[in-house]
């Protein structure tokens, strides 16, 4: 009210989240946040006209609300990829997507060949490691781990979804470890695609609660833990029983698969 400038200072997870006593400091978290959330939105907006950022371990994925604006995540990325003086290619897979998107960037100055076509790009294996890659949508099954974790994916969500819906979608594109050992491989069928984004949904609010950035487990590690308050064993008991009542319905698969069951989905590391 007095104009005078405000610094929060917060755990990355809280700003981007919007979660806990920066949420109610900060309403309109944009005005605060940090270079690297200075395109994403407070959770709650109706609509989509930029992006969200969320990482998970390291992976990180924009969830925006139809083509235009994934059209703009995608040429963003490159472009300021491109001023940081790194080499970066956009990967699609539709042809139609690719030629557009070949045309944008194009008269951003760069060439045709900083547009990949995903096929290609999995059946020639031209991904330098050291490269880095924007996605739309699910990435180049012959990417290493070390390669994937420079890759920014962009996906599409309906802009009527709300933000945990959106979360959920980012984490089942990104598949952390941590969320994997939990709740398994993702399924083809759409009602154990739900369970496991509900199940994604009550680990990535665990998380984001406490600040947890373990890349391996998904309630943090242990010895961690003990230095938080002792709230966080309480909520971590709740939140394993959410758990397992999202576990319930994701259906094991055949024995000796490596998935998991729903007894073992409940189970903390």
């Amino acid at each position: 009210a007095s104009r005078s400038r405000v610094i929060l200072f917060a755990p990355a997870a809280s700003l981007e989240a919007g979660l806990g006593p920066v949420a109610v400091l900060a309403p309109d978290i944009r005005a605060f946040a940090s270079p690297s959330l200075e395109h994403g939105l407070t959770p709650g907006r109706s609509e989509l006209d930029t992006h969200e950022r969320h990482r998970f371990a390291g992976r990180e994925v924009l969830v925006v609300g139809g083509g235009p604006a994934a059209r703009e995540a995608l040429v963003e990325t490159w472009a300021r990829a491109r001023y940081a003086g790194q080499s970066c290619r956009i990967v699609a897979s539709d042809d139609c997507v690719v030629r557009s998107l070949r045309d944008s960037v194009c008269i951003g100055g760069g060439s045709a060949d900083d547009v990949i076509e995903a096929r290609r790009l999995a059946g020639s294996n031209s991904a330098r490691p050291e490269e880095p890659l924007v996605v739309l949508g699910a990435l180049p099954t012959s990417l290493g781990e070390a390669q994937a974790s420079r890759c920014v994916q962009v996906v599409v969500v309906p802009t009527h979804r709300g933000f945990e819906e959106r979360l959920a979608v980012a984490a089942e594109l990104a598949r952390p470890r941590y969320l994997v050992s939990e709740l398994g491989a993702v399924k083809s069928s759409s009602s154990e695609r739900a369970a496991w984004r509900k199940g994604a949904q009550v680990i990535e609010n665990f998380r984001r609660r406490f600040s947890i950035d373990d890349h391996e487990h998904a309630f943090g590690d242990r010895r961690a833990l003990r230095n938080l308050d002792i709230a966080v064993f309480s909520e971590a008991a709740e939140t394993r029983l959410k758990l397992r009542q999202a576990a319930r319905a994701i259906e094991p698969s055949s024995p000796g698969a490596g998935s998991h069951s729903p007894a073992s989905l409940a189970r903390s590391r």
